[in-house]
């Protein structure tokens, strides 16, 4: 899921290739099994696993730490400047004795379980294995990119532009002050991080996306808005665009900053957009039906786009704001999502944490559906009267 980030959102990441993980634990036993039945009760108890993995974690952060600075912070792969080099911290929580004798990797078996119960998406997908139809609407999608990491260039006299940037393993999900790398077997790993925010095109030179995303006209000319970046296929990403597919932002247009309610603002691009087919339809009045299913497309922690299906409408009173179970994390901020008719409902505003540290490693957490709050998604209507129809 996806919280506020900032500049900082490439740094936070997307895992869960089909909803949940589905690691088989068949060698691993342990002395007590603690899963629950799929009711209430495990709601409770897949919030008590997750402070004790993370209690556990930072307990073993702080026994290791030397110098003031834990082992973990000396792993071959360089940190980035936005990791926090500092010394871990106590957590507040303290060890469950219910969990005694259970190891910290059944811990995380046991709540994925939990979790597959509630999830209630079907879902991500590359975008190459989404049908035709949700390929269309992925022409809409567009990634912010930094623009020290798009390089112009001429290729057999065509220009061109060329998209660098770090893969998933430089990730570090930082948890009481302790940064921790992915475990090995998460997916995407090989992937390249290289947006920081997500956006979908609603005029034919406005981009709408969440507020933190951008603060001021001169970050929104220091921004790429990017087309198309996706897996070509299951080891290759598209790395080089063509004029038509990269823009520049220009300022501005309007914005509505806020952690608690509706987060959105419109981006005026550079110039306009060629090819009507990528501006994307939004609902101007009234709100979703509570039994319409929903789907998200973004870029999950900078990643390749992603397409998230099957999402489930769970509250939808708010007058800005419904909220929806979905596949999404962080860099997926100000990602569309659509109904079943292809109509934008909404851009992602904020949402649940991603990931829960499992020993030495970071492991996703596939939140419930009764047991998080679930993704908060900021309705169209909340600015569709400053988008020109």
């Amino acid at each position: 899921m996806s919280r506020f980030n900032g500049f900082v959102v490439p740094l936070l990441l997307s895992v869960g290739v089909a909803g949940c993980h589905s690691r088989n634990n068949s060698n691993t036993t342990d002395a007590k099994q603690i899963l629950p039945a799929a009711n209430e009760n495990s709601k409770q108890t897949a919030q008590e696993i997750i402070t004790e993995l993370r209690v556990r974690a930072a307990q073993a952060a702080l026994a290791q730490t030397k110098g003031g600075i834990s082992s973990l912070q000396s792993d071959s792969t360089p940190l980035s400047k936005n990791i926090p080099n500092a010394p871990p911290q106590k957590p507040s929580a303290v060890l469950n004795p219910h969990f005694a004798g259970v190891t910290s990797e059944n811990l995380y078996q046991q709540l994925i379980q939990i979790q597959a119960h509630w999830l209630d998406s079907a879902g991500r997908q590359e975008w190459f294995e989404a049908d035709a139809r949700l390929q269309q609407d992925s022409r809409k999608v567009l990634s912010l990119v930094h623009a020290e990491q798009i390089t112009d260039a001429m290729d057999h006299g065509h220009s061109v532009h060329l998209l660098t940037a770090k893969t998933l393993r430089s990730f570090r999900f930082v948890d009481y002050g302790t940064p921790y790398p992915l475990c090995d077997d998460e997916p995407y790993l090989d992937q390249p991080m290289g947006a920081f925010c997500s956006g979908v095109l609603v005029g034919s030179r406005v981009v709408a996306t969440a507020a933190h995303c951008i603060a001021t006209d001169g970050d929104a000319k220091r921004t790429r808005f990017v087309f198309d970046f996706r897996m070509k296929d299951s080891k290759n990403a598209q790395s080089t665009f063509s004029d038509d597919e990269v823009f520049t932002g220009k300022r501005i247009i309007q914005s509505h900053p806020s952690y608690t309610e509706d987060d959105w603002e419109l981006i005026e691009l550079d110039r306009d957009v060629k090819e009507p087919d990528r501006i994307a339809e939004i609902r101007r009045g009234g709100i979703i039906d509570q039994n319409h299913r929903v789907y998200a497309m973004g870029h999950p922690n900078g990643l390749p786009l992603k397409v998230s299906t099957g999402g489930n409408v769970r509250l939808n009173v708010d007058p800005n704001i419904f909220v929806v179970g979905l596949d999404v994390y962080a860099a997926s901020s100000g990602c569309p999502v659509f109904n079943d008719q292809h109509v934008v409902e909404g851009i992602l505003a904020r949402g649940d944490t991603d990931f829960v540290p499992v020993d030495k490693c970071a492991r996703a957490n596939n939140c419930p559906n009764t047991g998080c709050p679930g993704d908060e998604i900021t309705r169209t209507t909340s600015f569709a009267s400053f988008v020109p129809k």
